[in-house]
């Protein structure tokens, strides 16, 4: 292999360094580390003050750290990436300015988790015209308006974010995908430990997203009325405007990994205490109503967090494999990712229907269609 040995005495934070050399012969040691990489040449007294190196055939420049003289008039050059003069020519074509800065990504993340929570806590309030409409009118019914009023939201919502985010997408080139096959993609996903990681979480998720799947079931029978869910969350929901705020505190104190554990394992405490407790502690309805909604405002106080963490958890990841590898492969962790997501939600849906099976579960249905609770005590302890 081919490498320029020489001398560059630019900073390390310019982009484009001053740089010549002379052309030498090398071998790579293996095994090969691309950001830090072993080259064992034949050692000359004229490289004595060369700290940089560039490789073609690896697309890199490096810096030299150390030099390790061995028998026989070799040595080993110890280097580390350059990864600003690595990339210059993508960097200066770019029309922005190009930093990593976590904190101010990570108060974006926040912002749109804001966006985001306001979402899901619409839908919640959707009970209300169940309990609240005229008692004639089907329940099968409000939820088939609910339903496409909701799916006519997202097509809507869904056109607009294409035409406003399609031109601010960085795009590959087409030089960058030939040089790239689906086969060497599908391996860095692969041996990509984080993902794998994200992954296993997300799917452990749908135990929670099964809950999710029979709430209503909960609320309807257990409560008495399915608007006590939209009572419920108005509560739960506000502890995550006001913690929110501080997560990314949070996480330059502890990491965005210690705090996505801290967050989650909160939560699983907090609903393993209030399965304990019941759903009936006391012979008085209201109370009963009071004590759950008060057990999930505290187990949801940490869902803004665990959003946050997950959005810029995956970010990283992103950022993690193009620094390993050079290719920022998006597209193929994002569908692998969005694939698993998929299954989950699948299984969620699946397993909250052969509970509801195996609980031998039947509606309680009024002459006008209107659903009414069950009063079953056995039935309302499988539900809950």
């Amino acid at each position: 292999m081919q490498v320029t040995i020489g001398q560059t005495a630019d900073d390390r934070r310019k982009i484009q360094k001053s740089f010549s050399g002379t052309s030498v012969q090398v071998q790579l040691k293996q095994p090969c580390d691309l950001l830090h990489p072993v080259f064992v040449l034949t050692w000359s007294s004229s490289y004595v003050h060369s700290n940089y190196l560039h490789a073609p055939e690896l697309g890199r420049y490096y810096y030299i750290d150390d030099v390790i003289l061995l028998t026989g008039s070799r040595a080993e050059l110890h280097c580390s990436v350059d990864v600003l003069m690595s990339y210059k020519d993508q960097i200066l074509s770019l029309d922005v300015n190009v930093i990593r800065n976590e904190n101010e990504r990570n108060k974006l993340i926040a912002a749109d988790t804001y966006v985001d929570l306001l979402g899901v806590w619409l839908p919640s309030l959707f009970p209300f015209f169940v309990d609240y409409l005229p008692r004639t009118i089907p329940t099968r019914n409000i939820y088939l308006v609910g339903a496409l009023i909701f799916m006519a939201l997202v097509v809507v919502f869904r056109v607009f974010g294409f035409f406003s985010l399609r031109e601010r997408v960085p795009l590959a080139s087409r030089d960058e995908m030939n040089s790239t096959s689906v086969w060497k993609s599908v391996k860095q996903v692969a041996s990509c430990r984080p993902m794998w990681a994200l992954l296993a979480k997300g799917f452990c998720g749908m135990g929670k997203g099964t809950g999710q799947s029979v709430a209503n079931y909960f609320w309807l029978n257990c409560t008495g009325k399915l608007s006590n869910a939209a009572i419920s969350g108005i509560f739960t929901g506000l502890p995550s405007y006001f913690v929110l705020p501080f997560a990314n505190k949070w996480a330059k104190k502890i990491g965005v990994k210690k705090l996505s554990v801290l967050a989650y394992g909160y939560c699983g405490i907090v609903y393993l205490i209030m399965y304990f407790i019941g759903y009936r502690p006391t012979d008085n309805n209201i109370i009963n109503l009071i004590i759950i909604v008060i057990g999930l405002t505290f187990a949801g106080a940490m869902n803004s967090v665990q959003r946050f963490c997950g959005t810029a958890l995956q970010g990283d990841l992103y950022d993690y494999v193009e620094w390993k590898t050079g290719i920022r492969n998006e597209g193929m962790m994002s569908a692998a990712m969005g694939y698993i997501t998929l299954i989950t939600n699948n299984i969620s849906t699946i397993l909250s229907g052969i509970i509801i099976a195996a609980i031998k579960y039947e509606p309680l249905i009024n002459s006008y269609g209107v659903v009414i609770p069950q009063t079953d005590p056995s039935m309302l302890n499988a539900i809950w």
